[in-house]
């Protein structure tokens, strides 16, 4: 904005004066001042207008020139703000990266949205980021009594496009990860190279002094058996179960005995066996007044507690036949790595898929061989006790191509958790390459059953040796493409502030972001509305870090999570399974009149009321400047995965409560839920 009528604007002044000095040395020093202003002007909380302006302030005093920082910035209007405007006809719909990419963007890190216009970008002095996962579009737009406070808040939002099986973990790391470009995954290559040379190299280190901790006696954190699987664990990860599904169905099943009713050699043996090894599952070497801290010589221990501390791994190998995988191999290790059992085993059907690439079965390995599936078990069952700890890496496989029932069972591949949720898994090979230190199933021959077993041995007494919270830092391969956006806004100059459950902290909370812990959705609202206005009252006066960043808070992340984990909560405690959706027609942009035949429940409806409240609180709250964006990137996604969890167990021919068999009905209720599900939401606005 200009000055007085018939007066020369402030900037016209400054370039007069400017052009009056008379050497290039006092128009540096000029420009200098002005640099200087700006920079000390960001560090201290200034929008990129008043930053400008005090630069602008700065070069006018060192010209002499008598101004009002109002003069220079002031182009938008006294009483002016930012605005929003959402698109709802882009063509391919609007994803969750979509929401990233407006995040990014309004900070200056990203290219414009396809589905966003924000007017007076410089207003914006932060952005405030809601992940409200649950809500889907078809509940928000027949339901509308429930959502006043969000409505007068936001206005309408648009609809996106979701994974109606994403759970908030999946949605958490999508808008907080920034996937590379091509140029930025290249430089980064070598880096990331060494970065896990090193990691793998430390955690090789750390076996091998947790290893020798055990050697010599040292108790471990907790015993072996604290890491079996429970049965919830268990029933998620598919596990053949003795008291329903194939046992009632296979006559092959067979579980193994209790101590007790093994014969007298045996029941010696296994416990012998146990107490041998004492050292290694309880601490304390044979004979030592402390074992694991339990205050009993290892001879004195009762048979039932060491042998509830022995350790067993096995692997299998299959063949593929018109029933599906069968056993091919079978080997059995103790807890050091002594073979107890390798036997090769005929099918008593005709083999389809020899599968060598993977299982190292030839039909010359075969040939002779007159060992059946009923042999093993039968060796099994004299080997390993019901009490017994049998460890394996997707243990479920083996123990269903064994056709075996073992409820004391430790995996791998759950005890060293993929960062991407239950739905992931890392690979053997990939862990005892990184914690071991040395390959396995490299060999164009197949994978060598032995070779396995062990290393699943040694992996999970490693994490004995080292405790429950080991590995938890071993990233997924998708870590290696993306940056936390927490890093993208620090590059910018200030920090972003996650207000979220520890758990996800601990994942996205790095470099210079703020994590703010809290315990509950009520908890999450009030701190960040805490953050909301401190960035906004302390910005100017706020002093700088050692690193020379700006503490000024521009991007504020909260997480109301309690609707999906009610959902949550809903599927875990068994609630009756029962078609909701019959009835309904769900279309892309249209709605069907009919209300769903099953309705809302007391409980939802409290859950959503609830989350409309902190919604609406958190919009009253933020300051002027205030970018919000609030994004449900999934519906009732526990639902789905609930229905798919059903549909496969049923196909397998392991019984689900209340659905007698998958048939065209329900289908179409999966189906119908997927859609439901699939209708995320998106609102933005500016305060």
């Amino acid at each position: 904005g200009g000055g007085e009528q018939g007066t020369a604007s402030p900037l016209a002044q400054v370039h007069e004066a400017k052009r009056a000095l008379p050497t290039k040395e006092e128009r540096r020093k000029a420009k200098k001042a002005r640099t200087k202003a700006q920079k000390k002007a960001l560090k201290q909380g200034a929008s990129a207008p008043e930053a400008a302006a005090a630069g602008d302030v700065a070069l006018a005093q060192a010209l002499g020139v008598n101004v009002s920082p109002r003069g220079f910035y002031d182009v938008y209007g006294v009483d002016a703000r930012a605005s929003i405007e959402l698109r709802r006809d882009v063509e391919g719909g609007v994803r969750l990266d979509d929401v990233r990419g407006l995040v990014l963007w309004a900070h200056d890190a990203g290219a414009a949205p396809r589905f966003a216009f924000l007017r007076n970008k410089p207003l914006v002095r932060r952005t405030l980021l809601i992940s409200a996962g649950g809500l889907d579009a078809h509940t928000y737009e027949s339901r509308p009594e429930l959502f006043e406070a969000t409505r007068r808040a936001l206005g309408e939002p648009i609809e996106l496009d979701a994974n109606p099986v994403l759970d908030p973990v999946g949605a958490t790391r999508i808008l907080l990860s920034v996937p590379m470009d091509k140029q930025e995954k290249k430089a980064s290559a070598a880096a990331l190279a060494a970065e896990a040379q090193a990691t793998a190299a430390a955690a090789r280190a750390a076996a091998r002094a947790a290893f020798d901790a055990l050697a010599e006696g040292r108790p471990p954190p907790a015993p072996p058996s604290t890491y079996v699987l429970t049965p919830e664990q268990r029933s998620a990860n598919l596990y053949p179960c003795d008291a329903h599904g194939d046992a009632a169905t296979d006559p092959e099943y067979v579980t193994t005995l209790p101590l007790d009713a093994l014969d007298g050699a045996d029941r010696e043996a296994a416990i012998e066996r146990a107490r041998q090894l004492a050292s290694v599952h309880l601490g304390g070497g044979v004979g030592s007044d402390e074992v694991g801290g339990r205050g009993a010589r290892a001879a004195e221990l009762a048979p039932h507690a060491v042998v509830g501390e022995l350790l067993f791994a096995v692997d299998c190998e299959m063949v593929r036949c018109a029933s599906g995988s069968v056993l091919a191999r079978a080997t059995l290790v103790d807890a050091a790595g002594r073979v107890l059992l390798d036997e090769l085993v005929a099918p008593t059907e005709d083999i389809l898929d020899y599968c060598t690439r993977w299982s190292g079965i030839t039909p010359q390995l075969l040939s002779g061989v007159s060992t059946r599936l009923a042999d093993v078990q039968q060796r099994i069952r004299r080997l390993v006790p019901a009490e017994a700890l049998l460890v394996g890496h997707s243990l479920e496989n083996d123990l269903r191509a064994l056709k075996l029932h073992h409820a004391n069972v430790v995996d791998t591949a759950v005890l060293y958790q993929h960062p991407g949720g239950r739905s992931f898994k890392h690979s053997l090979r990939r862990l005892t390459e990184h914690f071991l230190g040395r390959s396995i199933q490299g060999s164009a021959d197949g994978h060598d059953s032995a070779e396995d077993a062990r290393a699943t041995l040694e992996l999970a007494l490693l994490k004995v040796a080292r405790g429950g919270a080991f590995g938890g830092d071993m990233g997924g391969r998708n870590d290696r493409a993306s940056r936390q956006l927490c890093d993208v806004i620090a590059a910018g100059g200030t920090r972003a502030a996650l207000v979220d459950r520890p758990r996800a902290l601990d994942r996205h909370a790095t470099g210079g972001a703020q994590a703010v812990a809290a315990v509950c959705d009520d908890d999450v609202v009030a701190r960040a509305i805490d953050e909301c206005k401190g960035s906004a009252a302390h910005a100017i006066r706020a002093p700088s870090d050692a690193e020379g960043q700006s503490t000024r808070v521009s991007l504020v992340w909260a997480h109301l999570a309690e609707l999906a984990a009610h959902q949550q909560k809903r599927v875990r405690k068994g609630e009756r399974l029962e078609r909701r959706h019959v009835g309904d027609t769900y279309v892309k942009g249209e709605l069907s009149a009919a209300e769903p035949t099953r309705a809302l429940r007391e409980q939802d409806e409290a859950a959503l009321r609830a989350l409309d409240k902190r919604i609406g609180d958190l919009c009253a709250a933020a300051p002027q400047g205030t970018l919000v964006v609030v994004t449900s990137a999934h519906g009732d996604s526990a639902y789905v995965r609930r229905l798919q969890e059903a549909r496969l167990k049923l196909r397998r021919d392991v019984p689900v409560e209340d659905i007698d068999r998958w048939d065209d009905r329900w289908e179409q209720e999966l189906k119908q839920a997927k859609t439901r599900a699939g209708r995320g939401l998106a609102f933005a606005t500016c305060t």
